[in-house]
This record gives structure tokens, sequence and C-alpha cells, in this order.
């Protein structure tokens, strides 16, 4: 016969675990670079990431996280400034996401949280050890295809910002520059 709505949780629960997925990245970078003001930036760095995506709960809710480490190797503290390591060529690890995914329907999903981001002007600018993250919550959809045209869109409120060699998230406003008294996020809206 039909399922009942407690036999359905239970089959969504499981179906989320089941679908639940793990990714390990192992990253080795070694850079070294002639400044024009004729410093040099040298260092080795081991490290990546360890996350974890469920499937969704309930149809609907989903979780994550992901943990990501850089360090030293080899490097020298004269030679710092290669973004690979915080400053001073010291070691980090992060919890540089941790979220809740949201599904409104089969093409719009709202986030929630800590989260790496691809989109043209939010993203990962991911060119060295971990990739940027931010906390935010967001929308964002893709909608047509097949016979039509694809469309993506999304916007959403972008609060903080975790660099790519950082352990911290600081408000937007404090990484791009601003004075110590302008606590801002970003709100961005975009169509492709």
């Amino acid at each position: 016969g039909p399922m009942t709505h407690a036999e359905w949780v239970r089959d969504t629960r499981r179906k989320a675990l089941k679908d639940t997925k793990l990714s390990v990245q192992v990253r080795s970078y070694y850079l070294d670079r002639d400044k024009y003001d004729d410093s040099q930036s040298e260092t080795w760095a081991l490290g990546g990431s360890i996350g974890l995506k469920t499937g969704y709960f309930r149809d609907r809710f989903s979780i994550g996280a992901t943990g990501y480490t850089s360090q030293p190797l080899y490097a020298p503290e004269d030679k710092d400034g290669a973004g690979l390591l915080k400053s001073g060529q010291e070691g980090y690890v992060v919890l540089g996401e941790l979220y809740g995914e949201f599904l409104i329907n089969e093409d719009t999903r709202l986030t929630i949280g800590r989260r790496a981001f691809d989109t043209p002007y939010i993203n990962r600018n991911d060119t060295r050890m971990n990739p940027v993250t931010f906390e935010a919550i967001a929308v964002q959809g893709l909608y047509g295809g097949g016979d039509s045209a694809e469309w993506r869109v999304g916007g959403g409120y972008f609060n903080r910002i975790k660099e790519k060699n950082s352990d911290k998230f600081v408000m937007m406003s404090e990484d791009a520059g601003a004075p110590g008294d302008v606590d801002r996020g970003v709100f961005a809206l975009g169509a492709n």
C-alpha cells in the first residue's frame, strides 16, 4: 500500500545517507618567486581538504562541511609571501565550509552558511593551496536546457570571506580594505 509519513521520512533519511559524498583532495605546491622589489618568496606546502555533503533529507535539505589545511614542508622565515601559508610561514587548519542547502524546487536551491561559490564575481579563486570561501545566504537556480536556452540565475548576501591562505573569516568590507569602522557584506545578483 501507500507509504505512511513515518516510512517516507525513514526512506528519505536512508536515501540521504546513501547519497552522502566524501571528497578528499591532497595538494602540494612549491613556489619560488623573485619580486620586482628584489625580495624573494619561497614556500613548499602540503595540504588539501576533506569534505562531506549529505544527500537530501526529506527530499529538501542537505548539509555539507569541508576542512582545509596547508602545512609547511620548506618555508624559510625570510622568504614569506608566497600565499601558500599564513603570514609568517605558518601552517593552518580551518573549517572553510559548513552549510545547509535547501531545495526550493527541483531547479532552485537556497544555501545558508559558509561555502565556496563559483560565479564570475564571487568565486573560489583557487590558485594556491585552498580556495576562497564565504559566509552567505544565497539562492541559485538553473532553468531551461534541452531544446531551449539554459539560464543560470543567482543572488545573495555575502557577509564574510575566508581568503585562500587564512584560517579566519573576516567582513567583506575589511577584506576589500574599507576603514576599520565599516562592517558590511556584499549583495550580488547575476544571470548567465
